[in-house]
């Protein structure tokens, strides 16, 4: 399995996406770190996940460097930049895949439990996951 800690993922470029200029809205990038964020969950934390906790959104940012064309996609590259006790803050960079950055993002999520819709610990599994291998 890849590093959980750095994950790239291809996002398609819907012409919906776009502005009246031809360039993609800036709001829909947060639809595509969304999009980045589900992948990452999916692709590596679905076998450990057993429902002890659910992650919400806490914060998210997004600095804009250069406009989006219409182009068949974008590559995200997402990863895990820090831990803390009851949350975890990724970082996300928006790409052409050839060295053309679009955009870099953070966002902070919580870990909530989802009964009681208070904040809890994150799970020890997600350490476990996250931890360097030697």
């Amino acid at each position: 399995m890849a590093d959980p800690k750095q994950f790239r993922t291809r996002v398609p470029i819907r012409f919906s996406d776009l502005d009246a200029y031809g360039h993609v809205n800036n709001a829909v990038f947060f639809t595509y770190l969304e999009v980045a964020r589900v992948q990452l969950f999916a692709g590596h934390f679905t076998g450990s996940y057993s429902g002890e906790a659910v992650f919400l959104v806490r914060s998210a940012s997004c600095t804009y460097l250069k406009p989006v064309p219409f182009r068949p996609d974008i590559l995200i590259d997402v990863s895990i930049s820090r831990l803390r006790g009851g949350s975890m803050d990724l970082a996300y960079e928006l790409s052409d895949g050839a060295g053309l950055v679009y955009a870099t993002a953070a966002t902070t999520l919580v870990s909530v439990n989802p009964e009681t819709g208070r904040p809890v610990r994150l799970p020890p599994w997600i350490h476990e996951i996250t931890a360097p291998t030697a």
